[in-house]
């Protein structure tokens, strides 16, 4: 193998992952999509048959729920709300927030401070990149 030949399989290889990647996103789609319409059919049953389950002997049961999630609707003001807490003194305000530093603006704090804050560091690792000529 030269270097051509590797840069040349590399592409193949990428292509073929792109291409399975495109095949299986189709794919699973299509299951999900008629999964969703049995949902929707086995919950149309249950209202018309006026139940809230359905049981299958050895296969399993159909049922409604309810899920919730939590989820930001105004980062500024779970921003503002958090301060606001931890100024009136409840510490414990600061776990309303994931553990996570913000890449953009704490690579802004290094360049400008010439440190990152405290808790963060920055972890490199060496990779190698191909990138496919234009």
């Amino acid at each position: 193998m030269n270097v051509e030949k590797a840069f040349e399989t590399y592409f193949a290889l990428d292509q073929k992952r792109k291409d399975l990647d495109a095949d299986y996103k189709e794919r699973k789609a299509k299951i999900e999509d008629a999964k969703a319409k049995i949902k929707q059919w086995l919950g149309a049953k249950m209202a018309e048959v006026g139940t809230d389950q359905f049981k299958c002997a050895g296969l399993g049961i159909a049922f409604p729920e309810t899920k919730e999630k939590i989820q930001v609707s105004s980062a500024e003001e779970l921003r503002n709300f958090v301060v606001e807490q931890i100024n009136d003194g409840n510490d414990e305000a600061i776990m309303l927030l994931n553990a996570a530093a913000n890449q953009k603006h704490c690579r802004e704090w290094l360049e400008e401070e010439d440190e990152l804050p405290e808790g963060v560091e920055l972890v490199q690792e060496r990779v190698i990149t191909i990138r496919r000529s234009k």
